[in-house]
């Protein structure tokens, strides 16, 4: 179809809507977190025919404003790091995982990072799958304490 044809059917279904106004722009840092302690450590297992993977996903509070400090792009530096002493190296030599990825998603009402993990048939045991998240806690605890001799 035409960019013509295309408009002309877009205005024909859309004209009618009403305009709406904008309103005050909201602080989304302000308010309370969506994701309250009822919300966290929840563990959710789904069979699959692909790739055992492990999502686990970090709601924080928005952190657009804090774009000079970066702390979402110093987080997926330490945690992508695949050298001595990594997260990455840690799951690998215990035969846990394949690979990570990770992935952030920052809107003014909140900032979702997830960490996906690419599970061996090892990895994917329901007891080893704790693991995986067991060691991914003490190696960001281990960042944390790190962070905090340094301030």
């Amino acid at each position: 179809l035409s960019v013509d044809v295309q408009l002309a059917a877009a205005r024909r279904h859309f004209a009618g809507v009403p305009r709406g106004s904008c309103g005050l722009a909201r602080d989304f840092g302000k308010q309370v977190a969506p994701w309250g302690p009822a919300n966290l450590g929840q563990f959710l297992r789904m069979g699959t025919i692909s790739t055992p993977t492990l999502w686990m996903m970090f709601p924080l509070n928005p952190t657009l404003k804090l774009y000079k400090e970066s702390p979402m792009q110093y987080l997926q530096y330490a945690l992508s790091y695949a050298g001595p002493r990594s997260l990455k190296s840690q799951l690998k030599k215990r035969e846990l995982i394949n690979g990570l990825d990770l992935q952030v998603d920052e809107t003014s009402a909140a900032t979702v990072f997830f960490i996906m993990f690419d599970l061996t048939p090892k990895g994917a045991e329901e007891n080893r799958t704790h693991e995986v998240v067991d060691v991914t806690f003490s190696f960001i605890q281990l960042m944390n304490e790190a962070h905090q001799a340094d301030v």
